[in-house]
């Protein structure tokens, strides 16, 4: 019994990772449509601790710099799987003015008809970068007419839905 209890308190005192952080706060039902987020308080609570002021006292410049990227990359990274994860719900997750939010149900017409102009933007240069390729480097082409088909198909498909 007392080994078993000191298996829990090691997993305790291990410190979470930030996927189980993220799932612990969007458990807790703090992404409801319409909510907002100080980017700060989101940080915080996923043990993300950007430099302050004080914490760049007496740091050379390139010593902040590097901090600076490295937490700018942080939060993109927690941002990110925060974004991947409610999008499974239904729920857009988008940076404001130093907030993040989860958009209304109302706004996500709006965003996927940007997502589905942005890929068809993307299919079309994707096409004419490859039809304008010298041929002896594209290898089989029925190979890269059946990609180009493909997704044409897709972007259409997604378009009718």
């Amino acid at each position: 019994m007392e080994q078993l209890n000191t298996q829990e308190a090691k997993k305790e005192l291990k410190p979470k990772t930030l996927r189980e952080l993220i799932q612990e706060l969007i458990n807790s039902n703090q992404f409801k449509y319409g909510s907002s987020i100080p980017i700060n308080t989101l940080l915080n609570s996923l043990s993300i601790y950007p430099l302050t002021e004080h914490d760049a006292e007496g740091m050379s410049y390139k010593d902040m710099n590097e901090r600076w990227k490295s937490d700018e990359l942080e939060e993109l990274n927690a941002a990110n799987i925060l974004r991947t994860l409610l999008l499974n719900e239904g729920k857009h997750f988008e940076k404001k003015s130093g907030n993040y939010r989860v958009c209304l149900p109302s706004e996500n017409v709006t965003i996927a008809d940007r997502f589905q102009k942005s890929a068809q933007r993307k299919i079309a240069k994707s096409r004419k970068l490859l039809l304008r390729t010298p041929k002896e480097f594209l290898g089989e082409i029925n190979e890269i007419s059946s990609k180009l088909l493909l997704l044409e198909k897709a972007a259409k498909k997604d378009e009718i839905h």
